[in-house]
């Protein structure tokens, strides 16, 4: 954790100047399970937490990772063809060890996404700057690599340092892996 707290590291924001620099300090989280919002402050956001939308609710909230079930959704779309069929085969096998999916898997699952779309496109940038900064580290890494992305994937640039705590990777890392992967979407 200190690693990623570093002063000199920009993503590395203190809890006190997480506080400052954002004017709503505050977020909301969601339990689905009781359908409740409860207000934290930013800083209490634990690892494994990601924004989402709720229908009727305009602003963000966040909730539990694992608590998100899209196996029991229904579809919304039919199967794939052409271009999305494409960029799903391309994800089903650029993370070797790390997230073995069939393409079935990956198909069932994007179908019942309310924007498919978009989806897969985040996953073809996680796995480009996967391949980028994966490439001939050892399998320990590689994971790390895999496990930010995929909050990268899930989170404003700005909560990275509350809900990542990184075991091997350095904060310079870090923020060149968040600038590889954000930087797809500036502009």
């Amino acid at each position: 954790m200190d690693r990623w707290k570093q002063d000199h590291n920009p993503l590395n924001t203190t809890q006190k100047t997480m506080k400052e620099n954002h004017k709503n300090p505050f977020v909301t989280l969601w339990d689905e399970s009781t359908n409740t919002f409860t207000r934290i402050p930013k800083f209490e956001l634990a690892p494994g937490m990601v924004s989402c939308r709720v229908p009727d609710r305009k602003e963000e909230v966040w909730r539990e990772a694992k608590s998100i079930h899209p196996a029991t959704s229904s579809y919304r779309h039919p199967p794939f063809k052409g271009e999305m069929r494409s960029m799903i085969e391309s994800v089903v096998d650029a993370f070797p060890g790390l997230l073995e999916w069939s393409y079935e898997e990956w198909e069932d699952l994007l179908r019942k996404d309310t924007n498919p779309d978009r989806e897969i496109r985040y996953w073809i940038v996680v796995a480009r700057v996967f391949r980028e900064f994966a490439e001939g580290r050892a399998f320990e890494y590689q994971k790390e690599i895999y496990r930010f992305l995929t909050i990268c994937n899930t989170t404003p640039r700005e909560f990275l340092p509350v809900v990542f705590e990184p075991k091997r990777l350095l904060a310079g890392e870090l923020e060149k892996i968040a600038d590889a992967y954000y930087g797809h979407f500036a502009g």
